[in-house]
């Protein structure tokens, strides 16, 4: 987020504030968040404490819900307090405990790809319990390494957002029945404050990072191979107390334990898995930095105490680790080849390994090829997406004019990337964001005119043609992050359109349905060139929410929309269902791609073992979201209680009036601000 749009604000602490920031990653649709959830658990006072379950039972359906939602079973009152139910667990019986997460997977490489995971509902519960009670642990032992330059610092007291955003907001609150959001926990960009990089990009923009490269000849850069899933849980462990010492008093002396807890709760949330953790989650990165705390302090020892010579940190190198990737600094060869000899022996005893396919070396000029294209980019982008000024000009509304020829800007950026030897996945998300930046300078000044319709025809070229150009280069190489870039600022200018059909009035008709159309065609063209996967179902719905901005005259075919997402039979995830039922809605041109994605619903909770239903990630999310689906009939909703075991009709009823009032679970069915939900999606970003 540009510093210029940037404000901050004080928040209070909640320890429930952690399903917000920590449990999710950040690849998720925009119409899905944990806001609601995070609100169900704060209005109802639900916890677990001790062992126990607690909530609030003033409101009617709440035990049904609470034990549908948490995989808990027959919750009876212990009157252990007149405010709340509790559920104490059995607990010889950790498979209770144990949650099956939702696994699915995003395009990493050409060819590849990557698994994300969501979890559980009762396992994110025990993450917002663990947080609160070990807090400062997970603080005191993120702070014993030297070389980290992303670790949990402190526990965050502010919340950043957008003022443009939120100046727009108030404006369209004025004129609409949007639901304004004042939670400002919500908003919250992470449970803790992260020194000294919350992203890669700033450290390498530092003038740490140019200190380095001023005092030292060369960088040698590499990261741990498959770092996530290698990661054993119990090294966790090792890693805080001391390997020989936790091998030789296994286990009961751990459990109570810092260390016994957070392996525990790492392996129920997999479902019991003890070798790899979920990558995707904040909590994941700080289980990990633990574990590489404890290896980079093991490293700068033996360095340290080198025979005959002693190798001392910022003397005689300098390193540098962001989560799993390190940046050595230094001057000799054999310091270099000393310190990766002492690392691939450290991270063998953990189980990991250096990835040698990933290794780069750099001698002075310390610059790689990325950089060079950065910069090279950036001044095509001054030269061709700001304002002008123009020279001579006495009338100040007469000062500035944006031209932009596409065609001209794509043969440069080709040849930029040619030359620069790099890929456009490596460059894609960089340019977007930064030609973002420019085009919200460039409303900014529109609407600061004083004469607005001077300049409207050219700004509506201008976008266009912008447009022309980004959907160009994010066709080379589609994936999410760069999906969320260009949807932020297509949502920019869609808020920036309904803001003038309310206020200013300057844009005719013609000129919105111009840029209406052109988002229409470039989305329906990536759409038609890249067909729905099995194994990366996410990438293009974001496009799909975007279509659903512009309105009934740019829907999509209802023949297009059943071939691309339900011709090959392929088992649609999660996701991809309640993207495509907010698209669908009750729209009578989709009648029969509800019909079949409704029996595809029904076929999904037939198809689980049983046993397993209520442990399922997915299908617990998808089953409380079916709850408060406007699209989805009553009959439809008892009729998916009952395959998950809830048969009694008076239940039912319970469960879906709860749910009604309780509006909505994860995904946000109506009411829904493209622009905003998207700006609060790319504050958690962890690598852009």
């Amino acid at each position: 987020m540009s510093n210029k749009f940037k404000r901050k604000q004080k928040i209070t602490y909640l320890k429930e504030r952690a399903v917000l920031s920590d449990t999710l990653p950040y690849e998720t649709p925009a119409i899905f968040s944990n806001r609601y959830f995070y609100r169900f658990l704060i209005n109802n006072k639900v916890e677990i404490n001790n062992g126990e379950v607690k909530f609030n039972l003033d409101n009617e359906g709440i035990k049904e819900t609470v034990e549908l939602l948490l995989n808990l079973e027959k919750i009876t009152d212990n009157n252990i307090d007149k405010w709340y139910f509790s559920y104490k667990k059995d607990r010889t019986s950790v498979n209770q405990e144990r949650t099956i997460p939702f696994i699915f997977k995003i395009t990493h490489k050409k060819n590849d790809f990557r698994n994300l995971s969501l979890i559980h509902p009762l396992s994110q519960l025990m993450v917002v319990n663990f947080y609160d009670i070990y807090k400062d642990s997970i603080r005191y032992f993120s702070n014993q390494s030297e070389f980290s330059i992303r670790r949990p610092f402190k526990i965050a007291k502010n919340r950043y957002f957008n003022s443009y955003l939120k100046k727009q907001k108030e404006r369209e609150s004025r004129h609409s029945k949007i639901e304004m959001n004042n939670n400002e926990e919500e908003h919250l960009k992470s449970f803790f404050t992260y020194k000294k990089y919350s992203n890669i990009y700033r450290f390498f923009e530092s003038y740490e990072y140019q200190r380095c490269e001023k005092k030292f000849d060369k960088l040698y850069k590499f990261d741990i191979n498959k770092c996530f899933d290698s990661i054993y849980t119990h090294t966790i462990a090792w890693a805080i107390l001391n390997k020989e010492i936790v091998k030789d008093n296994l286990n009961k002396k751990l459990d109570a334990t810092f260390v016994g807890k957070f392996d525990k709760l790492m392996q129920n949330m997999n479902y019991g898995e003890t070798n790899g953790i979920l990558i995707g989650a904040e909590i994941s990165r700080i289980f990990t930095e633990l574990i590489l705390q404890k290896i980079d302090k093991n490293v700068q020892q033996k360095l340290k105490n080198n025979k005959p010579k002693e190798y001392l940190h910022k003397t005689h190198y300098e390193i540098f680790r962001y989560v799993d990737d390190y940046f050595i600094f230094y001057d000799d060869e054999q310091i270099k080849d000393k310190i990766i000899e002492i690392f691939k022996h450290e991270l063998k005893e953990y189980n990991l390994y250096v990835s040698d396919s990933k290794t780069i070396e750099f001698v002075k000029p310390i610059i790689t090829d990325l950089t060079i294209a950065k910069m090279k980019i950036i001044d095509l982008i001054n030269e061709n997406f700001s304002y002008k000024i123009r020279e001579n000009a006495t009338d100040d509304e007469k000062q500035w004019n944006i031209s932009l020829k596409s065609n001209d800007v794509i043969t440069k950026f080709k040849i930029i990337v040619k030359e620069t030897n790099i890929e456009y996945k490596d460059i894609l998300n960089y340019s977007i964001a930064t030609i973002e930046k420019r085009f919200l300078r460039t409303i900014k000044k529109l609407e600061n005119s004083e004469n607005k319709k001077m300049y409207v025809d050219m700004f509506v070229t201008f976008t266009i043609q912008l447009l022309d150009f980004l959907f160009f280069i994010y066709s080379v190489s589609p994936r999410v992050t760069s999906t969320i870039k260009i949807v932020s600022l297509i949502s920019k200018l869609l808020q920036f359109i309904k803001d003038d059909k309310t206020n200013n009035k300057v844009l005719k008709n013609y000129q919105i349905e111009l840029m209406y159309k052109k988002i229409y065609d470039e989305i329906f063209q990536i759409l038609k060139k890249n067909k729905l996967k099995e194994y990366t179902q996410n990438e293009t719905l974001y496009l799909l929410l975007t279509l659903n901005e512009l309105g009934k005259d740019y829907r999509l075919d209802a023949e297009f929309l059943n071939e691309y997402f339900l011709s090959d039979g392929i088992e649609l995830n999660y996701f991809v269902i309640v993207s495509l039922l907010y698209y669908i809605k009750n729209i009578n041109r989709y009648k029969n791609i509800k019909i079949d994605l409704i029996n595809r619903i029904e076929n999904r909770f037939t198809n689980c073992n049983k046993d397993h239903l209520r442990k399922n990630t997915e299908l617990t999310l998808l089953l409380m979201d079916l709850m408060t689906c406007p699209y989805i009939n009553n009959s439809n909703k008892n009729k998916f209680l009952s395959l998950n075991g809830i048969t009694d009709t008076t239940l039912q009823t319970k469960i879906v009036d709860f749910s009604l009032k309780q509006k909505y679970w994860f995904i946000k069915w109506q009411d829904f601000n493209l622009a905003e939900e998207i700006e609060m999606k790319k504050s958690q970003e962890v690598y852009s």
